[in-house]
């Protein structure tokens, strides 16, 4: 090897072994103690099936994020964002992108999908992680914290409490999606009746007339839509018609609350869903909030915003440099936040608080 050769050899040795050792300086210098900002990252769904409620999310992390840097000028804090998409492959490069390159010491997510996708990537990382949307794998204690009620016990409940109404049949159109299979399977074993599935791929958006001609001939008592906002819309809106408008008489669970919007865009209104049943997560949006993001935004804080700010708000409150600290006083907390009263179980998961209530001339009445 001759010297020009040599020379460019070691120059190119010296800059992997230095870009190693920053890349571990970056994901582990909190630990270390090294006077750096806290970094948190932020992965929000804004585009997709869930991108209203998306948009909501990130507003709320965001006037956090504002609110946490007003009361403590001292300290220096910086807000790295993400859009997932609603998209497994985009969701894993927000997600790397925020650690290997952006260096955060904690990660906010808002979608399933991503938190599906990445699950075993974070664990391994170790970085405090609050989820919003429910995980496909079951929870245990590791390092994410779920920020949103805990919504697989909360379709058993709904399961059971159609079961205590009287239901003993009931068709079920779901969404083939990790998170939905799961809650499907909790609504089921607290239901304990006849079911008739009609499961659908996420990527079908229209022509579901084989499933709803099936579904209308075996005159289910209810029919119980468990699936993606505009799908699942769609899907109401071909059965109407076949139906000549007269609609068997439907349920849902909370997702048809955060997609609420795309219903009625597609619907044109609600009214055709009247005597529906549906779960909804308690609104137990502070005051204090609501005026607060009136004064920032001019405008009512929509689903999930409250959530999104505690997600922020409870991830700072028990903030600790040591990464270990952090994530017990995390999992530990206690109080009363935007969206409620927030306490975790022994899997880090949220208690949940459910409704049930009923559609009547378009509007979900039992919520406030």
């Amino acid at each position: 090897m001759n010297k020009p050769i040599k020379i460019i050899f070691w120059l190119l040795l010296i800059l992997l072994v230095t870009w190693g050792v920053v890349s571990i300086s970056v994901k582990n210098y909190r630990q270390e103690g090294i006077d750096e900002p806290i970094r948190i990252g932020a992965i929000s769904g804004l585009r997709g099936d869930f991108a209203v409620v998306g948009e909501n999310w990130q507003k709320g992390v965001r006037l956090a994020y504002e609110t946490y840097k007003e009361n403590h000028p001292e300290v220096e804090i910086i807000l790295f964002e993400e859009d997932s998409a609603f998209e497994a492959k985009r969701g894993v490069s927000a997600y790397n992108k925020l650690v290997d390159v952006d260096g955060v010491d904690a990660i906010i997510n808002f979608d399933s999908v991503t938190i599906n996708s990445v699950y075993d990537l974070a664990v391994d990382d170790g970085l405090p992680l609050v989820q919003g949307g429910e995980q496909a794998i079951a929870p245990i204690d590791d390092n994410i914290i779920q920020i949103q009620p805990g919504y697989t016990s909360g379709l058993r409940e709904y399961g059971e409490y159609m079961k205590r109404q009287g239901y003993k049949d009931i068709g079920l159109f779901y969404t083939q999606e990790p998170t939905i299979e799961l809650v499907k399977e909790a609504f089921e074993n607290g239901f304990q009746g006849n079911m008739i599935e009609y499961p659908l791929s996420p990527e079908r958006s229209s022509d579901f007339r084989t499933e709803i001609s099936k579904a209308l001939g075996n005159n289910h008592e209810r029919i119980f839509i468990l699936m993606f906002p505009q799908q699942g819309a769609s899907l109401v809106k071909e059965m109407a018609e076949l139906s000549k408008g007269d609609v068997p008489p439907l349920m849902f669970d909370a997702i048809f609350q955060t997609g609420q919007a795309d219903y009625e865009r597609i619907l044109g209104n609600l009214s055709i869903l009247d005597g529906s049943i549906v779960m909804v997560t308690k609104n137990t949006t502070a005051e204090w909030f609501k005026e607060q993001f009136r004064e920032r935004y001019g405008e009512e804080p929509g689903t999930l915003t409250d959530i999104g700010y505690d997600a922020f708000d409870v991830l700072l409150k028990t903030y600790d440099s040591n990464r270990e600290v952090w994530l017990m006083k995390l999992k530990e907390y206690k109080g009363e936040g935007a969206s409620g009263s927030i306490l975790f179980n022994e899997v880090g998961v949220r208690t949940p608080e459910f409704d049930v209530v009923t559609i009547i001339e378009g509007e979900l009445i039992g919520i406030e």
